[in-house]
């Protein structure tokens, strides 16, 4: 549309100066940062999400050594339920209800549930980290606890992992609030008041109006999809 009403003779010269040849080529560019500015928006968002998908699945999978490791020390055995029942939960996995007694013979059976439909929801990331948290919480109450040096197993490095976790899901966070912000932007440059639609009928009526309704000048611009 800017280069048909930038190109008119005699030269479009609308009333409402906001609609101009150069304030309109001017906020077309604002426009294209706007679209710019989400496309950055949604790599960034992308990037660290995908990081921290890794990083929680990284975090699963610790837990399920530090449970194995703990296990193997016998002379740990009675720390064994707490680092069970925390890997269990980090790595999503319920834990399993006490079996019922069996019912008086001759008594009726006791009613089918109906099956779930749908697949498990995905284990929510912030409960990863609360998980972890308590991992961690009951590894540091293991009397004589240690682990070598490199093996991922020693509680500085646990926590150094889990704070790395921490970290990429705040980013996640303020990649989502950036990515919100730009597309909010975005939006008002386009649909909101002043906006592109608004600014390009606003110049189909300028333009019928200077030129008529008739005019190669209104029929180049009033084939122009908004």
């Amino acid at each position: 549309m800017h280069s048909f009403i930038d190109g008119f003779t005699p030269a479009f010269a609308p009333l409402d100066p906001n609609i101009a040849p150069s304030a309109f080529q001017s906020y077309c560019n604002g426009c294209e940062a706007a679209s710019n500015a989400v496309s950055d928006a949604e790599a960034t968002y992308t990037t660290v999400t995908g990081e921290r998908s890794s990083a929680a699945d990284a975090l699963k999978a610790r837990a399920g050594q530090v449970q194995d490791y703990v296990e193997a020390n016998v002379a740990w055995k009675k720390f064994h339920q707490s680092i069970i029942d925390a890997s269990r939960a980090v790595r999503g996995i319920s834990t399993p209800a006490r079996k019922a007694p069996a019912p008086p013979a001759g008594s009726p059976p006791p009613p089918v549930k109906p099956a779930r439909s749908g697949a498990r929801s995905q284990q929510g990331f912030a409960d990863i980290a609360k998980h972890f948290a308590k991992l961690l919480k009951a590894v540091g109450k293991i009397t004589g606890y240690s682990a070598a040096v490199g093996s991922g197993l020693q509680i500085t490095e646990l926590t150094a992992q889990e704070t790395a976790y921490n970290a990429l899901s705040s980013a996640v966070l303020d990649a989502e609030a950036t990515l919100d912000e730009t597309q909010t932007t975005r939006t008002n440059f386009f649909d909101g008041e002043g906006g592109l639609k608004e600014k390009m009928k606003s110049i189909k009526k300028a333009v019928s109006g200077q030129y008529g309704r008739g005019s190669d000048q209104a029929a180049s611009v009033n084939g122009i999809a908004l």
